[in-house]
């Protein structure tokens, strides 16, 4: 809980705050602008809004932010608390909050329906989609929706609303659909030139779980239904922290608050190339790109898991990011983001989970305002260092919390899934779980050394917790085949395998690397030790859970009509438009309909630039595939997702957690 001398430090009204007229008299004011939210359900602490406003024959569109720093003024007791805090902690069961809720979820969250302080990005764009000019400073905003990524997908889709969400009427509903069609155009023109650039985008699972109202006991594991909408917004996100970390850097070379997220070791990808070779496909992990060409030719000649598999790994192979002050990095060691392809890069968009965000946003408004940066690299640098530790222990909390749950859940309810065979043993093998990111061991031999059969039934034992209000459930000990061992052997291809052998030398079965083969997971409870997950190998042709899992799984691939792990947000907009039939003469239509929409809507008059936000122009000259600058003033952002940071990146927002 916070402390009653920081709370006091809260507006004195309370809920009832509402934005001061002199904050409105010397900010721009945008509540004009459709601005809209698009967010998991459940989603408390709005941290950004997007916004798409035609203004004669240009569109603005615009990513707005909470203005935390208005609410927690430098060296103040809730500065010094969030600083402390460092970062929003999400855990299954509750979140333990960086600042007090009535700043999280009320007062500085962009609540649909309400005015409020943001601090904002608007980029103006041609007819054509390009950047023509940049603009950063103190806004009020007045968001009009405060959507999901399923509504909004359904919106841009003319699909159905999801259930449980009230629909907008036909004339706003087309409006926001309009607004999203030029959301996913520009997103996908931004995410085009990162690709080109060798962006790299990865994955990583986050275990999430449906609990028990009363008892907070899980129980169904939620597998996230990712939808071309997340991407999209990701999309502008990075754009937004990309241009944010280049007006600071330019602004103070020597104390800009950078995310740095330097090149994976040379090492690194190690186990990587050996198991890409196993698919016979040659790893190159010299850049990006090369290392893009080459999972997506794993991918072209693997099953899905099996490409999961090694994007996981590329993953972990990679270093971590870092918060660094400019100051402390040479020019020569550069302060890029590797996994985005990025120059510059930092947090801006998540001011009410990150402090990192309330320092930036900060210096962005020195940079404004065109005065001096009040924190310099002596201040920074020991901050920097304790926000890597805050935000390093709470990504360890969250992991650790969510695989509590998971045994948790697994001790009352096993679970059927597919798993890759990632290392092959003496006694059996390592399996990789895709659907949890996990890898584990799973013996094939008894104590005896005799070969376990694959199980076509499943047999539990059942066991009164401790307490004595639940059963739980354990896994029989499986006994060895009297005869049968297991041999290991390195085929003719230079792939390990395991061998199964009956009675006489004849090979019942064997297990290959980067093989399929379904498990059962379960919980084995120990006194000493503690709960620890159980594998077992199932017989998928005979086991009556194995079968429905295998058809389950076949019919959501076949149904689905988005791709479930797609390659990058290149691929999810190529897709959706094979989905929509939009050619290349669709695609003109598009951007004839764009320029009759700034042509016809009223135009607003304009607001004059006040004290407090002044115009940062750069012109950004032809935001396409050909341009290879490195520098804003002649380009768009370059940056691209890679999950191998925390949810800055590819984390398909967890704003929610």
């Amino acid at each position: 809980p916070f402390g009653a001398a920081t709370l006091a430090e809260l507006p004195r009204e309370g809920a009832d705050w509402v934005v001061p007229q002199c904050e409105v008299d010397t900010r721009r004011d945008l509540r004009h602008h459709r601005a809209c939210s698009i967010d998991p359900p459940g989603c408390t602490d709005v941290d950004d809004a997007l916004s798409v406003y035609a203004d004669g024959d240009s569109l603005q569109v615009g990513v707005h932010i909470a203005d935390v720093s208005y609410f927690v003024r430098e060296g103040s007791l809730l500065d010094y608390e969030a600083r402390a805090r460092g970062t929003t902690v999400y855990l299954v069961d509750r979140r333990l909050d960086m600042l007090p809720g009535l700043l999280s979820e009320n007062l500085a969250s962009l609540l649909e329906g309400r005015d409020r302080l943001a601090m904002s990005c608007v980029w103006t764009l041609d007819e054509r989609l390009n950047v023509v000019d940049v603009w950063f400073g103190r806004s009020v905003i007045h968001s009009r929706h405060q959507m999901t990524y399923y509504q909004a997908q359904a919106i841009y889709d003319d699909a159905p609303t999801p259930p449980g969400v009230v629909a907008f009427d036909d004339t706003e509903t087309k409006a926001v659909r309009e607004d999203l069609k030029t959301l996913v155009a520009f997103a996908n023109c931004v995410n085009a030139v990162r690709v080109s650039r060798g962006a790299v985008e990865l994955e990583s699972a986050e275990l999430r779980f449906e609990t028990d109202a009363q008892t907070k006991s899980p129980t169904e594991v939620i597998h996230k239904q990712e939808v071309p909408m997340m991407r999209v917004v990701a999309e502008l996100m990075i754009l937004a922290n990309s241009a944010a970390a280049k007006a600071t850097h330019r602004a103070f070379p020597g104390c800009a608050f950078l995310r740095r997220h330097a090149p994976p070791r040379a090492d690194g990808f190690e186990e990587l190339t050996q198991l890409a070779a196993a698919q016979g496909v040659s790893l190159d992990c010299s850049s990006g790109e090369t290392l893009n060409a080459s999972l997506a030719r794993v991918a072209a000649t693997s099953d899905a898991d099996v490409t999961t598999l090694f994007k996981g790994l590329a993953t972990r192979a990679m270093s971590e990011a870092q918060y660094v002050s400019s100051g402390s990095i040479s020019p020569e060691a550069g302060f890029g983001h590797y996994g985005l392809a990025l120059t510059y890069y930092t947090h801006f968009t998540s001011p009410i989970r990150r402090y990192a965000d309330i320092i930036v946003h900060r210096q962005l408004i020195a940079a404004v305002e065109a005065r001096a940066n009040a924190s310099g690299h002596a201040a920074l640098e020991p901050v920097a260092t304790h926000l890597n530790e805050r935000n390093r222990a709470s990504k360890h909390a969250q992991s650790r919390c969510g695989e509590i749950y998971l045994l948790w859940l697994l001790r009352e309810k096993p679970i059927i899934e597919p798993a890759i065979v990632h290392e092959v043993r003496d006694d059996g093998v390592v399996v990789f779980l895709p659907s949890f990111h996990i890898k584990a061991p799973m013996r094939l031999t008894d104590a005896n050394g005799c070969a376990i059969k694959e199980l076509r039934e499943s047999e539990f034992d059942e066991l009164p917790s401790p307490d004595g209000t639940a059963t739980w459930v354990q896994a029989k000990p499986c006994v060895g085949v009297e005869g049968t061992t297991a041999v290991r052997r390195t085929s003719a291809k230079g792939i390990d395998v395991l061998d199964i052998i009956r009675v006489g030398g004849d090979v019942e079965r064997s297990y290959s690397l980067l093989q399929k083969v379904w498990v059962e997971l379960s919980c084995r409870h120990s006194r000493t030790y503690g709960p620890k997950l159980d594998l077992r190998i199932l017989d998928s042709a005979h086991h009556t859970g194995a079968r429905e899992a295998v058809a389950q799984r076949s019919a959501v691939q076949a149904s689905s009509s988005v791709p479930p792990a797609p390659a990058s947000l290149s691929s999810v907009m190529r897709h959706v438009v094979e989905s929509q039939s939009v050619s290349e003469s669709d695609n003109d239509a598009f951007k004839s309909d764009v320029r009759d929409r700034t042509r016809t809507m009223h135009t607003h008059a304009k607001r004059s630039r006040r004290n407090a936000s002044i115009a940062v122009t750069e012109t950004l000259s032809r935001l396409t595939l050909d341009d290879a600058s490195d520098d804003w003033s002649s380009s768009s952002s370059d940056e691209r997702v890679v999950v191998a940071d925390d949810d800055d990146e590819l984390w398909i927002p967890r704003k929610a957690r």
